[in-house]
């Protein structure tokens, strides 16, 4: 694979794009020696100007359910009952797919001429994500690799945000 020169968001960039997105208050919390991804959620792949992949998002269950339920206002209530029923719903995963696609932003480099990524695919994880895609999507070293616990205000919950350059 191509050497890519793209960035590793900080915590506090992560915060901005989302309460950007959804008009609440979120807190990021790193969150370090956190086992690779194995419960639902949402892995979106990022590919450059090749259509290589290059940075592997994967978004936790409560994640998605809350972000994409305050994107479109959905009521508070109507998240909680998602969540119990421990599904995402169509509707849930295109926002969170819309929000993974803006923060493609993220990633680049903008100082540095360097190369772009763009979200090439989302995938309910694990049943639909690619094996190739499981097998890279490791926490690793803090320059690879943004692990954050995201907290989103009005009673949406949150959940993990794991974002993997490769």
């Amino acid at each position: 694979m191509a050497e890519h020169r793209f960035i590793v968001p900080r915590p506090d960039d992560e915060e901005d794009l989302f309460e950007m997105l959804i008009g609440r208050k979120v807190t990021a919390k790193r969150q370090v020696d956190q086992p690779a991804p194995t419960g639902l959620g949402v892995v979106g792949v990022y590919v450059d100007d090749e259509l290589e992949p290059a940075v592997l998002v994967y978004a936790d269950f409560k994640l998605v359910i809350g972000a994409g339920g305050a994107l479109s206002m959905v009521p508070v209530g109507a998240v909680e009952d998602a969540i119990d029923e421990k599904e995402i719903p169509k509707n849930l995963f295109d926002n969170f797919s819309e929000i993974l696609n803006v923060s493609s932003s993220l990633f680049n480099d903008k100082r540095h001429n360097a190369k772009r990524v763009k979200l090439g695919s989302a995938h309910l994880f694990p049943e639909d994500t690619p094996d190739q895609v499981k097998a890279n999507l490791v926490p690793g070293a803090e320059q690879t690799t943004l692990d954050v616990q995201l907290t989103i205000a009005g009673g949406y919950g949150g959940g993990r945000f794991l974002a993997v350059l490769l």
